[in-house]
């Protein structure tokens, strides 16, 4: 599926979940990160624009994790 895809591997962060069923097949590419966190009291958020955050490729799917 990545050589499919075609996939550029210039990429810094890149995340892939695929999820296969015996009916369907789903893939989720994370390429880059929704948010960044400025807010919060965690290491880094005052460097570089803040923490990136991502969503896990679950949730594309409607998969609820917990």
């Amino acid at each position: 599926m990545y050589q499919f895809l075609d996939f550029k591997e210039d990429k810094k962060q890149f995340g892939l979940t695929i999820i296969v069923t015996p009916k369907w097949m789903f893939l989720a590419a994370i390429n880059q990160p929704y948010h960044n966190e400025t807010k919060l009291n965690i290491p880094g958020h005052d460097i570089d624009g803040g923490v990136p955050v991502y969503l896990d490729g679950f949730a594309y799917a409607g998969v609820i994790n917990l």
